[in-house]
């Protein structure tokens, strides 16, 4: 987070981490592997428009984009809280852990 915040990227730096994601999204598929991710796609509802919303917003990111979203980071570390379900053999290992644990069962 503290790094994201206070990151200093040049404009080449930006766009080789801007075409490498694009280049991760959009890298070729085999028929198999598109035929598959056409039916995920299709299941949860996910259309063309929106991968297309997707790829602009990504074009579209700023230097700026990456220092907000490590104040957001930062933000979240302080007040953010995690759930953990476990057996109660592993809710025993973990008593010395410095956990609020609660046995919901």
């Amino acid at each position: 987070a503290d790094f994201l915040a206070n990151i200093e990227l040049t404009q080449e730096e930006l766009e080789k981490a801007v075409i490498g994601t694009i280049g991760d999204i959009d890298s070729p598929t085999s028929p198999d592997q598109k035929g598959f991710t056409s039916l995920t796609r299709w299941l949860v509802g996910r259309e063309h428009a929106d991968l297309q919303r997707r790829r602009d917003q990504i074009l579209g990111t700023t230097v700026n984009d990456f220092k907000e979203f490590g104040k957001r980071l930062q933000q979240l570390n302080t007040e953010a809280k995690a759930v953990v379900i476990g057996s109660g053999q592993a809710f025993e290992e973990a008593k010395d852990i410095n956990f609020n644990l609660k046995n919901v069962l």
